[in-house]
């Protein structure tokens, strides 16, 4: 089982990844299908890894958005046939940055290990 670090871990990876995908630009996102399922995929990992966090770490640190957060993941995985390309793009321009400058601060109260 992946502790609590490693989960946050994950999300700054993930966080990472957003960021080079959408270097490429609307242009590039809008033309191709693997790219946008790329950042798909890393939407869901940022969702999966925030919904299998402990409740304590959600407790703690309530002004992190989880419940949207795993709200994206569920809606890129089960409504795959509907999901908003505006929206990915607007979640991963302005949600993503935020919420990894937020899970590095939760990082930052965390006890090394």
């Amino acid at each position: 089982m992946r502790s609590d670090r490693e989960r946050l871990l994950d999300i700054l990876d993930a966080a990472e990844r957003v960021a080079a995908i959408v270097r490429f630009g609307r242009g590039e996102f809008d033309a191709s299908d693997i790219v946008q399922d790329a950042l798909i995929r890393r939407l869901e990992i940022i969702g999966e890894a925030a919904g299998r966090l402990s409740e304590g770490i959600r407790r703690a640190h309530p002004t992190v958005p989880w419940r949207q957060i795993t709200s994206m993941r569920n809606r890129t995985a089960h409504g795959y046939f509907d999901v908003d390309r505006d929206l990915l793009l607007e979640v991963a321009y302005n949600d993503v940055p935020q919420l990894a400058r937020q899970v590095a601060a939760v990082l930052d109260t965390m006890p090394q290990q």
